[in-house]
């Protein structure tokens, strides 16, 4: 049974000092979820959507570490206020240039994406992550906080956006590790996992490639991607893990972008790359 409906706020432009009104082609939603802040899970977050149209699927994208030290409010804000995903988004749509990746790209790798389809169309929700910043660094830390995503914050998300089924999990540095270990918990709810410049140490690694394993199984033809860059210092272990999910045979896509672990690469790279994959991926899912 889910839970109390969420109390959903006022639109950006009445809510966020900081923007004086929404970014044009987007709808910025504050929400907050009274049972799912109960019971460990996100307690608000800040949803992107277009303008009402055809169902869409969704995307779920989690903050760093420094935005969620700063508390709740600033980690739903962190990927349209810090990250300026709604930058992302416009060069999705209308196609990727080297100056909206601010230079940080090969030539190779710009053919790429410039070959790729544009940006349908996500309803990207951004929640806090809870306490997880708190709690030990285990890998269960994020379990009760998962649980209350998928049961009480996703579905009510669905109701008020009348979006599609198909949902996606993302996040850069510690909400990459968490889009990990959350994603892979639930292949019934996530049919793309991603993670950019996650935060993982190489000890979790053999437990990430069992969590892989069983999430591949529960969900044929998902798509899982760990992306990392040339100026990552999580880079060495990511691509162990990677090495590790291939001698498992667990199907996935491991990138190697351009750019240091900082803003610069989350205003440039991360934003594109996060949205690009995960639209495609979902559009194409089960």
């Amino acid at each position: 049974m889910i839970g109390r409906r969420a109390v959903l706020t006022l639109p950006l432009a009445a809510s966020c000092a900081r923007r004086s009104a929404p970014p044009p082609g987007v709808v910025v939603t504050r929400v907050t979820f009274e049972r799912a802040g109960a019971r460990g899970g996100p307690t608000r977050a800040t949803v992107l959507s277009p303008p009402a149209g055809e169902p869409l699927p969704v995307l779920v994208a989690l903050p760093g570490r420094g935005e969620v030290a700063r508390g709740p409010a600033a980690a739903a804000d962190g990927w349209l206020v810090d990250y300026q995903l709604d930058r992302a988004r416009a060069a999705a749509a209308r196609g990727v240039t080297r100056e909206d990746l601010g230079g940080l790209v090969t030539d190779a790798r710009l053919r790429e994406l410039q070959a790729r389809p544009r940006l349908r169309g996500l309803v990207v929700v951004c929640p806090d992550i809870g306490d997880i910043l708190a709690a030990p660094r285990r890998l269960d830390a994020c379990e009760a906080w998962g649980r209350a995503l998928v049961e009480d914050a996703l579905p009510e998300v669905r109701r008020r956006f009348s979006t599609a089924s198909a949902t996606g999990i993302d996040g850069v540095s510690l909400g990459g590790r968490a889009a990990l270990l959350v994603g892979l918990a639930h292949p019934e709810v996530f049919s793309s996992v991603g993670a950019l410049q996650a935060a993982v140490r190489s000890p979790e690694v053999p437990e990430l490639v069992e969590r892989a394993r069983g999430w591949s199984a529960a969900r044929p033809g998902g798509a899982l991607r760990l992306l990392t860059s040339d100026g990552d210092y999580f880079r060495p272990v990511i691509d162990e893990l990677s090495r590790s999910l291939s001698a498992s045979s667990v199907p996935h896509e491991h990138v190697v972008a351009t750019g240091p672990h900082d803003y610069s690469f989350n205003r440039g790279p991360g934003g594109i790359e996060l949205l690009m994959f995960h639209d495609e991926a979902l559009r194409r899912a089960p």
